[in-house]
């Protein structure tokens, strides 16, 4: 008794080769250009608060990097970053101006010039799409908001 052939499986065809190839660069097109718009908003962010920190420094003040933290904010900052000046914290909020809700909530911000934060009550300055929080009291509250009203980046300040 001859061994049995085992039945063939088809070739794949050019065609269903090609498919495949096109569609794995299109999924890997898409995943560049998540990449890079996750990257370009990054640095949208970061632009401002960078230009801010540099203005502190050229200031006469030695300003710890600042660092993105998880604080409640109401109403809510797209991101909230934490910078140290001689061992006291304060906080620059950033509110996207691409955002129609984060738009609607700085107008909020600018019209009450206070904003909830951690829960209290706290008085605010407001530079183009940042917000100032946590230098009332800060023992070089009068250098932080003399950069912060005169650091370049935003059209509009307050």
């Amino acid at each position: 008794m001859a061994p049995e052939e085992e039945p063939r499986l088809p070739e794949p065809s050019r065609r269903s080769n090609v498919v495949t190839v096109g569609f794995g660069i299109l999924i890997t097109v898409i995943l560049v250009c998540f990449v890079v718009q996750q990257w370009m908003q990054a640095a949208a962010i970061a632009r401002p608060v960078d230009k801010f920190h540099k203005k502190l420094g050229s200031s006469g003040l030695a300003p710890g990097a600042p660092k993105a933290v998880s604080i409640p904010v109401q109403p809510a900052a797209d991101k909230v970053f934490e910078i140290d000046i001689h061992g006291k914290t304060f906080w620059v909020c950033y509110f996207d101006p691409a955002d129609k809700k984060q738009t609607e909530s700085l107008a909020t911000v600018r019209d009450r010039k206070t904003i909830e934060f951690n829960g209290k009550s706290r008085p605010v300055k407001i530079h183009g799409e940042l917000v100032l929080v946590g230098y009332d009291g800060h023992p070089d509250e009068e250098k932080i908001v003399q950069a912060f009203a005169e650091f370049e980046d935003a059209p509009e300040s307050h």
